[in-house]
């Protein structure tokens, strides 16, 4: 582990790229390489997140979705070891997933964050709550490009 998956989050406003080279915020996907347990795929979707100890909901965009956690796409930096709970926006909120902020990034693009995270629910065995809200994304996956090989299926071997 290295002191790229260590990332605090202070409460100064979101830093340009320039400065995030400053402070060791990787800026783009060849500076940020992670062993996974899990295969991610790749998604498009808009998400809630709600801090747990914020109090606040905030907009995000879902990237990439594994069985062990996430990437989301966010305007706010989250700290290191945060609390959040997900959401697909297209859940109506009645749909949630537990997870902590184990890393964060600079996207691509103007002033955004990159915020891996990992699901509390995934270990030892992926939670029913876990399980819907991954096939609900798959679902979701599947309308948007149904010419790409379901997720859920590869991950059981089908």
């Amino acid at each position: 582990m290295n002191e790229r998956d260590n990332l605090r989050a202070d409460s100064s406003p979101a830093p340009s790229p320039d400065s995030a080279r400053a402070t060791g915020l990787p800026t783009n996907e060849e500076e940020y390489v992670v062993a996974r347990r899990h295969p991610r795929a790749k998604c498009f979707l808009a998400v809630e997140v709600r801090p747990e100890q914020e109090g606040w909901l905030m907009l995000g965009k879902l990237s990439d979705v594994s069985l062990g956690g996430c990437c989301v796409e966010t305007p706010t930096l989250l700290s290191t070891g945060a609390a959040v709970a997900i959401s697909p926006l297209e859940a109506s909120g009645l749909l949630w997933v537990k997870g902590i902020a184990v890393n964060a990034r600079m996207a691509e693009g103007a002033g955004n964050f990159k915020i891996g995270i990992k699901f509390l629910e995934a270990d030892p065995a992926p939670s029913h709550s876990l399980q819907e809200f991954l096939r609900f994304v798959e679902e979701c996956r599947a309308k948007q490009a149904p010419y790409q090989p379901s997720y859920l299926g590869r991950v059981a071997g089908h």
